[in-house]
């Protein structure tokens, strides 16, 4: 929840107390910054989608590989092209590892 504070190992303190290093902000739970590219962001809701599609109640890892299989202005799906890996194969390779058929 939004208004929860996540306590991280050696945490926010309790009523406004620090055990960070000055500058160390908590999060809210839930929260992830995004402040690098807007493509890590949309790998990850296509991961979200993957995984709702599968009907799975966590993000995985196959998740992610799933979602990093969009073809549309993907670096990683040129990455698997200039090493000779079609996306589809790895796709069906990640949904035979479920135990699924592709």
């Amino acid at each position: 929840r939004a208004g929860r504070w996540r306590r991280r190992r050696r945490g926010c303190g309790p009523a406004g107390r620090w055990d960070q290093p000055a500058g160390h902000r908590c999060q809210p739970v839930g929260h992830i910054p995004f402040t690098a590219r807007a493509r890590a962001k949309r790998a990850l809701e296509r991961s979200l989608r993957e995984a709702q599609a599968l009907g799975d109640q966590h993000i995985g890892v196959e998740h992610v590989v799933l979602g990093l299989l969009d073809p549309a202005g993907n670096l990683a799906v040129e990455l698997l092209y200039r090493l000779g890996v079609q996306p589809d194969v790895v796709r069906a390779a990640v949904l035979a590892g479920r135990g699924r058929a592709a």
